[in-house]
């Protein structure tokens, strides 16, 4: 009358040791592309900002990354740092012929991670590196900036620019196991021009790492 329960006992404890080391792998991708910015400045983006304060009637802001230059525009002391932030966005172009960065301003009322009502302030400024072939992009010829509809554009000579190594190291995620990480591009650029102040490093990658997910036999609690 004792082995049936007996045998249910062992058949659950051998369906739990199958949920427990039972995986079943697979690989992801995630990119890697990163701009980081030290400072940055370009033409129309403090007249943007001023409108933008005068719509919303915001009085002053803290920047990340942006550095304004009209005395109109106005800092919020450091004790304010987690309010009203402008930051530099960026996001990387399909170009066949040109590394091309896409840059915006990007406004947060708060610092939240989970406030989701971030705005964009202004237009978008593109940044084309002709000539970036290698990891470090020291074959670099010269920059273009230029508006989404090319009626501003500027030519950065090289020798108002200057491409070295970062300071930080090429970051990766690790967002699972055995990741095999691909390096495309990684470097640290200064524009030093009449119109274009920029400072930052720029870096293109990806990697693909196995992630696991337990399989169930039956029931898994």
């Amino acid at each position: 009358m004792e082995i049936i329960p007996c045998l249910c006992l062992v058949l659950f404890a051998l369906v739990l040791e199958g949920c427990s080391s039972a995986y079943d792998y697979y690989s992801t991708t995630a990119k890697l592309d990163r701009v980081n910015f030290d400072s940055a400045y370009w033409p129309g983006a403090d007249s943007a900002i001023i409108a933008f304060a005068e719509s919303d009637s915001v009085s002053a802001f803290n920047f990340n990354g942006y550095e304004p230059s009209s005395k109109k525009i106005k800092k919020l002391p450091a004790k304010d740092s987690t309010i009203q932030i402008i930051s530099v966005t960026a996001s990387f172009e399909n170009s066949a012929e040109a590394l091309s960065i896409k840059l915006g301003l990007q406004y947060k009322s708060t610092s939240d991670q989970y406030d989701w009502s971030a705005r964009g302030i202004g237009q978008s400024l593109f940044v084309d590196i002709y000539g970036c072939t290698d990891y470090g992009c020291k074959n670099a010829e010269q920059v273009v900036v230029h508006n989404e509809d090319y009626s501003y554009t500027r030519l950065i000579k090289k020798d108002k620019f200057e491409i070295s190594e970062p300071k930080e190291k090429f970051y990766v995620r690790e967002h699972g196991y055995d990741c095999d990480v691909t390096k495309e591009y990684f470097f640290h650029v200064v524009v030093d021009d009449d119109e274009i102040k920029l400072d930052m490093d720029v870096q293109r990658g990806s990697e693909t790492c196995l992630e696991r997910d337990a399989i169930c036999y039956g029931f898994c609690g």
